[in-house]
C-alpha cells in the first residue's frame, strides 16, 4: 500500500517540478530569443552604418555578410538543445529526489499505521486471555451438576479477578491513548512540591506494599517544579507498582529524589529479579514483557505501565532510563525540568 502511495506521490512531485522547469525553460528561451534578435538587428545596423561611411563604389553590399538567418537559427537550436539537456537532468535528479522525499513524507504515517496495527493485535491478544479464562470457568461451572454455593462463590471470585484485570487493562489503554493523543502540547501545568506527589502515589500503592510485605525506604526532598500533577502521580504509581511487582516478598523498595542543575531527579529502586540486558532496550515498548516477567503468575502484567511512564516523561520534556542487573534488581531514573 505504502509503496504504491510512494510512487504516486513521487509522480506528483515530479509533475510539479517538471511543470515549473518547463515554464522557466519557455521563459528563458523567449528571453534569449528576444536578445538574440535584438543583438542581430543592432549588429546589422552598426555594420550598415559603417559601410555607408566607408563604402567603396566597387563594393557590392549583401546582408549575408552580417549575422545571417542561418546563424541565428543554429543558435536557437543550440539553446533548445541546451534547455532540453537541462530539463532531462532535472527529470532524472528530480525523480530520484522526489522518490526520497516521498518516502520521508510517508514514513511517519507508515510508522503510525504500523503501530496502530501492532496495538490492535497486541490489545486483542491481551483481552483474549482473560476473556477465554472467564468463558472456560463459567462453562465448566454451568456443566457441573453438583455445583454448590461454596464452589459457586469460588468461581465468581476467580472470575472477578479476571474482570478486574480486564478493567485495569482497559483503563491503562485509555490513559495511554490519551497521552499519545495529547503528545507534548496539551498540559495542565501547576507548581507543586514533589513530596506531595510522592505522598499521593504512596497512598495508592500502600495496599500492594502490605500485601507483599515490602518495606519502603525513602529520601524525598522538598522540591517544587512545574508539572501536570496528576500525570506525575500516575508516573510514580507506575514505577512503584513495577518495583513492587518484581520484588521478592518482604523485600525493599527505595525512592530517592533530588534537584540538580534545574532538573528534578528521582529514582525508584528494587532488589528483585532484574532485567536481562537484551530486554532493557525494549521495556518501554508497548505490550513488551521480558521472559523473566512470565516466571510467576504474581508478576503478570500487560506491558503498558512503562510505556505509559515514558509518554508522561516525554510530555514533560524529560528523560527516563533504567539500570538493571539480572537477578539483583533494577533502578529507574527520571529526569524532569523544574520549569517544564
Amino acid at each position: 500500500m505504502f509503496n504504491e502511495a510512494r510512487l504516486k506521490l513521487t509522480l506528483w512531485y515530479l509533475l510539479i517540478l517538471m511543470l515549473i522547469s518547463f515554464g522557466f525553460s519557455v521563459v528563458i528561451y523567449k528571453v534569449l530569443d528576444s536578445e538574440l534578435n535584438r543583438f542581430s538587428f543592432a549588429q546589422r545596423m552598426r555594420l550598415e552604418n559603417r559601410f555607408r561611411e566607408f563604402r567603396n563604389p566597387n563594393f557590392e553590399y549583401s546582408p549575408r555578410l552580417f549575422m545571417t538567418p542561418d546563424l541565428v537559427d543554429e543558435t536557437r537550436k543550440r539553446i533548445v538543445l541546451f534547455l532540453f539537456l537541462i530539463n532531462g537532468g532535472i527529470l532524472v535528479a528530480g525523480g530520484t529526489l522526489s522518490y526520497f522525499l516521498a518516502g520521508k513524507t510517508l514514513k511517519p504515517i507508515e510508522e503510525m499505521v504500523s503501530q496502530q496495527k501492532q496495538f490492535i493485535s497486541d490489545a486483542s491478544h491481551e483481552f483474549k486471555t482473560p476473556l477465554a479464562s472467564l468463558k472456560t470457568s463459567l462453562e465448566v461451572a454451568l456443566r457441573d451438576k453438583n455445583l454448590d454455593l461454596a464452589e459457586s462463590k469460588r468461581v465468581l471470585k476467580d472470575n472477578l479477578v479476571e474482570v478486574e484485570r480486564l478493567q485495569k487493562l482497559t483503563e491503562n489503554l485509555l490513559v495511554l491513548s490519551r497521552y499519545e493523543a495529547e503528545g507534548k502540547g496539551k498540559r495542565n501545568l501547576s507548581r507543586v512540591n514533589f513530596s506531595l506527589i510522592f505522598d499521593e502515589a504512596l497512598r495508592r500503592v500502600k495496599p500492594l506494599l502490605k500485601a507483599k510485605g515490602i518495606r519502603l525506604k525513602k529520601d524525598i526532598r522538598d522540591v517544587e517544579f512545574l508539572v501536570d500533577a496528576e500525570s506525575m502521580v500516575e508516573l510514580l504509581v507506575v514505577l512503584l507498582d513495577n518495583a513492587i511487582k518484581y520484588s521478592y516478598k518482604k523485600g525493599i523498595v527505595e525512592v530517592v529524589s533530588y534537584a540538580k542543575r534545574n532538573f528534578l531527579f528521582f529514582e525508584v529502586k528494587d532488589y528483585g529479579i532484574g532485567i536481562k540486558p537484551e530486554d532493557q532496550k525494549h521495556i518501554f515498548d508497548r505490550f513488551y514483557r521480558a521472559d523473566s516477567s512470565r516466571q510467576s503468575n504474581e508478576r503478570q502484567g500487560f506491558g503498558i505501565g512503562l510505556s505509559l511512564a515514558k509518554r508522561i516523561v516525554e510530555k514533560h520534556k524529560g528523560e527516563i532510563f533504567v539500570k538493571s542487573k539480572f537477578g539483583k534488581g533494577s533502578v529507574f531514573v527520571v529526569k524532569i525540568p523544574l520549569s517544564s
